[in-house]
């Protein structure tokens, strides 16, 4: 009777989760791609871009495709992977695939798959409100933080791609910023953002931007290494006096990465604050 429940409750949830893919804008979802309640699959047309469907056979899959976001549930866990497969790819192809899977550091995990990424998620325990919220959580943030850096990637096969810096993302922060900055004897005030005291809306600004200055484009990790990960301030663009006691911030359109120095910079300007596009225009190449 109990493992009746079980799989029951698996197929619920499994059923949730495809009727999510189905739905989702951008998502490539085809319920023959999954093996039953256990693993959904999809793709997004960057996945797709990144190595073409041969014949609708080919590769570990058998259906044509090379690389997937695979969605494990399972009856004590629920894990996301970007999974991609060498099986069947053609010579110069899979020497792509395997420069990917080295700037991944990824692992063979069997039969020829590597999980370029696996997001786990252990405390979801066939809950169907936590599953959902794990994939909410996923397409909001990880994964668009993920396609950001396998898009860089694509343009410039050295590139390393970096995990998305959860666990130092609330280490550096604006909300850091003294209330007040002295500029030449003179006092401003400066946007320490208590709007942005959600970090839901910081890890949403930094999945979508990435974690290099948008400013001069330094980047914490690249410069000190990967324990140094996104260590960046995250800069409102609304003014000050703009700013009312209502205002819902929109971690895409009015947040932006920018390092310690931009954003004094960006906060000395008399009477206001300087834009992105006028910093951008006042920054001079080092060297």
């Amino acid at each position: 009777m109990e493992d009746m429940k079980k799989q029951i409750e698996l197929k619920l949830i499994a059923a949730q989760i495809s009727d999510w893919c189905r739905h989702q804008p951008g998502l490539i979802y085809d319920a023959s791609l999954c093996s039953q309640e256990r693993c959904i699959r999809f793709q997004t047309p960057l996945l797709q871009r990144v190595f073409h469907n041969a014949d609708g056979k080919a590769g570990a899959w058998k259906n044509g495709r090379f690389l997937m976001y695979e969605m494990y549930n399972e009856e004590a866990n629920f894990r996301i992977t970007c999974s991609v497969s060498l099986t069947g790819l053609q010579k110069r192809r899979s020497k792509d695939c395997l420069k990917l899977i080295e700037s991944c550091k990824a692992k063979d995990q069997g039969n020829g798959i590597y999980y370029l990424r696996s997001w786990e998620y252990p405390n979801a325990d066939r809950n169907l409100s936590v599953v959902m919220e794990a994939i909410h959580d996923f397409s909001e943030l990880e994964m668009p933080y993920f396609e950001t850096e396998l898009a860089k990637w694509l343009d410039n096969k050295e590139y390393v791609i970096k995990n998305f810096p959860i666990s130092n993302y609330d280490l550096v922060k604006n909300i850091d910023m003294p209330e007040e900055l002295y500029i030449e004897g003179g006092m401003r005030d400066i946007l320490s953002n208590r709007y942005e005291r959600n970090l839901a809306a910081r890890k949403k600004c930094i999945a979508v931007h990435g974690t290099a200055c948008k400013v001069c484009g330094f980047d914490f990790g690249v410069a000190y290494g990967d324990e140094h990960a996104g260590k960046i301030h995250v800069h409102h663009k609304t003014p000050l006096s703009e700013i009312r006691e209502d205002y819902m911030v929109d971690p895409v359109n009015d947040l932006v990465p920018v390092c310690p120095n931009c954003h004094m910079i960006i906060h000395s300007k008399e009477n206001g604050v300087y834009t992105i596009e006028e910093m951008l225009e006042k920054v001079k190449p080092i060297g």
